[in-house]
């Protein structure tokens, strides 16, 4: 959203920015303690309580994560045939993307994983549902944060062995 000036118009707190666009709310996490991801989901049901005829026909919760230093496992799942012809041909990959679409219970889970070529990986995952309004929205959202945070973690883990660093 803009203001007069076409300046962009963002909500802060110490915990997420409410970033409004012409076509999707964004609620970026400054902090992903479980208190911060219950605050701003209690934020994004209010707003779709409060405007009940908002047009909303998708959500997805977002989780982005990265390891400074692959291990040689994971590493191999970024090989790909076509690498030593493109090394032959001069041509140096600076990263590279494996990006799958899961089934998880009734939402799609969006996995991306960037590998770059210093070794490090990003992990980006996006818990997605499609809806047909606002109250189907809230109605799905309502007490799914912490187990879809749960979910990516646990997800990184088994299928990648990775484990995050700290508490999140």
């Amino acid at each position: 959203m803009t203001d007069q000036r076409g300046t962009q118009v963002n909500f802060s707190t110490d915990h997420f920015i409410v970033n409004p666009q012409p076509s999707a709310l964004i609620v970026a996490m400054k902090q992903i303690d479980d208190k911060s991801l219950l605050w701003a989901e209690q934020l994004v049901e209010d707003l779709l309580r409060t405007l009940p005829h908002t047009p909303v026909s998708a959500f997805g919760l977002n989780f982005a994560f990265t390891d400074e230093a692959l291990n040689s496992e994971l590493i191999s799942l970024f090989r790909l045939s076509d690498a030593d012809r493109l090394a032959e041909n001069n041509y140096r990959t600076t990263s590279l993307s494996i990006q799958r679409s899961l089934q998880l219970d009734d939402a799609k889970l969006n996995a991306m994983l960037t590998m770059t070529e210093d070794d490090s990986l990003s992990v980006r995952l996006n818990f997605h549902h499609d809806v047909a309004n606002a109250e189907e929205a809230w109605t799905r959202l309502t007490g799914r944060t912490l187990l879809y945070k749960a979910d990516g973690l646990n997800f990184l883990q088994n299928v990648y062995g990775l484990r995050v660093k700290g508490t999140l």
